[in-house]
């Protein structure tokens, strides 16, 4: 994709939506690396030379490409797995490089108080570690998650001095967006199984190689897939919503890969984020009152279908949350404890340890559920139905606000809170400074069902994106005003 001059492309109206196209051309080259990418989570190893070729080309042709597939092949998506054919895991190398960034990246303005805040932030965080009993051997394998922040200084450091163009970005995200999407809709209803992402397995057992592919094509089996190859659909919400109007095939393969995904909790956080960015919360609530209306039918739906919806067991779920306990004869523990897929029966013994070990305002530390082995962070889970597994450190829940509180407690999680809010209010006042805002909702709501949050890698490398994105389209900006 050639980049058109950035004065050629900003004009003082710039709001003006406009239905969105891309060329065949742009597709290809997006579907050619993002299966690269999907050949090499196959163990499909040659492949590494066609991906390193096409970011090659990308960084000679177009630095914001280069951003976008380099964050695929470092974050992994579904497409690879870290601990799968790479020697060392790719978002460690990248934090070494985000470091390396981070010390040599000229700061100024605003890039500035960003990075007193972030040095703070890491400061809070590896001082609310060391009140832990574990060792920083072992936390430290947990706490480069939480620091995958400063991805933001290699992004600006790969853009300084480019000519950057924000509507490029939002193109390439919706681009890519909508060719996995494609990916999850073969997989999920034609392979269905995992061959295009094949990293979005639910269960180990489900595992595929080149050699030896999970699938079953045309059975009719409609696996659900992970949502981590749909993270990318976060640097592209805010555009669609604002400036890109999208035709009725491009919605109906965002419908398809959602509905392949039919995780709830992330689907929620596009839905709310598209609804607040584009200025619909009036008629949101409309059409909430009319879902509510239409729920019965819905609900029989699901169950005649075999609830491959989830919706009949998500209101199964809120059902026995609610029921008192007399309607279900003394058995509202195990509805409490089932309430979000059994999401509670993971948080409650821990948070229960956590107080009465007065870890609850600064946190176990960041424990690690495999290497993590001293008697005092260990528990015996009695909610579990599976008493084998029962016994487990106390860590590890699918709740990344509660993670937060469990690894550096409720002063963390407040910070933690702080610090995001304050990055925001730095760059409030900066053109489309709710691009970045709309990053941080989406993994806000999306860790309320456990996924990345405020504090995975996956989830960091995009909010540095949307971030670095806001910064050198109002620097560049602001040049071509001069």
């Amino acid at each position: 994709m050639s980049v058109a001059p950035v004065s050629s492309q900003i004009s003082e109206s710039n709001n003006v939506s406009r239905r969105f196209s891309a060329s065949w051309r742009q597709y290809v080259s997006a579907g050619i690396y993002l299966f690269a990418l999907s050949l090499y989570g196959l163990d499909f190893y040659p492949a590494i030379l066609l991906i390193f070729f096409l970011l090659i080309d990308s960084w000679n042709s177009n630095r914001v490409e280069f951003v976008l597939r380099f964050t695929l092949l470092a974050g992994c998506y579904g497409f690879t797995a870290p601990d799968r054919g790479f020697p060392v895991k790719p978002s460690d190398v990248v934090l070494m490089l985000s470091f390396i960034a981070f010390l040599f990246y000229r700061k100024r303005g605003v890039v500035m108080k960003i990075t007193v805040a972030i040095a703070l932030y890491i400061f809070f965080i590896l001082g609310l570690a060391m009140l832990s009993d574990e060792s920083m051997s072992i936390q430290i394998l947990q706490i480069r998650n939480y620091l995958s922040i400063i991805y933001l200084f290699f992004v600006l450091y790969v853009w300084a001095d480019y000519e950057f163009d924000i509507k490029i970005l939002w193109h390439l995200a919706i681009v890519y967006s909508l060719v996995v999407c494609c990916f999850y809709i073969i997989d999920g209803f034609i392979l269905s199984g995992y061959a295009f992402i094949p990293n979005t397995v639910i269960f180990s057992d489900d595992t595929s190689y080149f050699y030896d592919l999970n699938w079953a094509p045309f059975s009719l089996r409609f696996p659900r897939k992970y949502p981590p190859g749909l993270y990318l659909m976060a640097l592209a919400v805010y555009p669609v919503a604002r400036y890109e109007r999208l035709s009725v095939w491009q919605w109906v393969i965002v419908f398809l890969a959602l509905f392949a995904c039919r995780t709830m909790t992330f689907i929620a956080a596009l839905v709310v984020t598209y609804i607040v960015s584009a200025g619909l919360t009036r008629r949101f609530i409309r059409y909430c009152l009319l879902a509510i209306i239409c729920l019965p039918l819905f609900f029989i739906a699901d169950r005649l279908s075999g609830n491959h919806l989830r919706i009949a067991s998500t209101v199964d779920q809120f059902v026995n949350f609610t029921m008192p306990e007399e309607q279900i004869d003394g058995e509202q523990v195990e509805g409490l404890v089932t309430f979000g897929s059994g999401r509670l029966e993971q948080i409650i013994p821990k948070i229960y340890h956590q107080i009465e070990s007065g870890k609850l305002l600064t946190g176990f530390g960041f424990l690690h559920p495999q290497k993590t082995t001293a008697s005092q962070f260990i528990i015996d889970n009695p909610l579990y139905s599976d008493i084998a597994s029962s016994e487990e450190v106390v860590t590890g829940v699918e709740v990344t606000q509660i993670q937060t509180i469990l690894d550096i407690g409720i002063i963390g999680f407040i910070i933690q809170t702080l610090f995001f809010i304050y990055l925001y209010r730095i760059v409030r006042n900066q053109r489309e400074s709710f691009y970045f805002g709309s990053t941080l909702v989406i993994f806000f709501i999306a860790g309320l069902g456990g996924f990345s949050g405020w504090i995975f890698y996956q989830s960091l490398f995009l909010i540095s994106i949307s971030l670095a994105a806001v910064i050198c389209y109002n620097k560049h900006y602001k040049q071509l005003r001069q």
